[in-house]
């Protein structure tokens, strides 16, 4: 009856797995705000990289308007920069 009981407490809790959170504003005006302060790159839509760094943010003034990829933590968002 134990084992029971346990799955039953179990049951209870809602597990969430592969939580991507995202980064914002998307669309972008100048800074970018990442979930984790970690390692990031931008490609452009020709898959050259044009920035990286390591923080929370990126300033993305120098960007000219368009879409890019943006990776971190092995996820990869698409921005819209405007």
């Amino acid at each position: 009856m134990q084992g029971k009981a346990q799955d039953e407490e179990l049951q209870k809790y809602v597990v969430v797995e592969d939580i991507v959170l995202k980064p914002y504003p998307n669309p972008v005006v100048d800074t970018l705000t990442l979930p984790d302060y970690d390692y990031w790159q931008v490609y452009n839509l020709s898959g050259q990289q044009v920035q990286s760094g390591t923080g929370d943010a990126i300033d993305m003034t120098s960007l000219s308007r368009g879409i890019y990829f943006v990776v971190q933590l092995g996820n990869t968002h698409t921005i819209v920069k405007n």
